[in-house]
């Protein structure tokens, strides 16, 4: 392509071992391997914004956010005492495909002063999951917090693995 120009452009798939990017007037611009072709086919389910929660009386309010969402199913609210080994606590319904901010919220009951982990998990409408980080919560006897409230940047969202 000529330095200093610009073109609209098309990919076509020319066969299973690869593609080409060709100008509007029809010109070869480049042909490349499949693996790489694929590369802008790779979109995210969520951006997640931040993922909280706050000790409330004998409860905890979980508050999460997204910046973008594509194929979102639902969340899975997520609890461990050991880090390890989780069970469900919830299903929040996700808002499909959004490209505005979405907030969710879950109470749940809290009857220990004990540190729990709680994570988030996404399902897509295929069912492929991303499990997020998890969050240390505890609570004291009166429902005060007790180093409660935590975020989930999204940088450290951004980290977490496709399952």
């Amino acid at each position: 392509m000529p330095e200093g120009k610009s073109f609209d452009w098309t990919h076509v798939p020319t066969n299973e071992d690869e593609s080409a990017i060709y100008a509007s007037d029809g010109t070869l611009i480049k042909r490349f391997p499949v693996p790489y072709a694929d590369l802008s086919a790779v979109v995210l389910p969520i951006e997640l914004i931040a993922f909280q929660a706050e000790c409330m009386d004998n409860a905890i309010q979980f508050t999460w956010s997204t910046a973008t969402e594509t194929n979102n199913e639902y969340f899975t609210i997520e609890r461990s005492e050991d880090a390890v080994h989780y069970t469900e606590v919830a299903r929040v319904q996700g808002a499909g495909t959004s490209a505005f901010r979405q907030d969710y919220s879950f109470m749940t009951d809290n009857t220990t002063n004990k540190t729990m982990y709680y994570r988030l998990r996404q399902t897509d409408t295929d069912g492929i999951t991303e499990v997020f980080d998890p969050i240390a919560v505890q609570c004291n006897a009166a429902g005060a917090a007790r180093a409660c409230l935590i975020e989930e940047p999204l940088a450290a969202a951004l980290g977490s693995g496709i399952q």
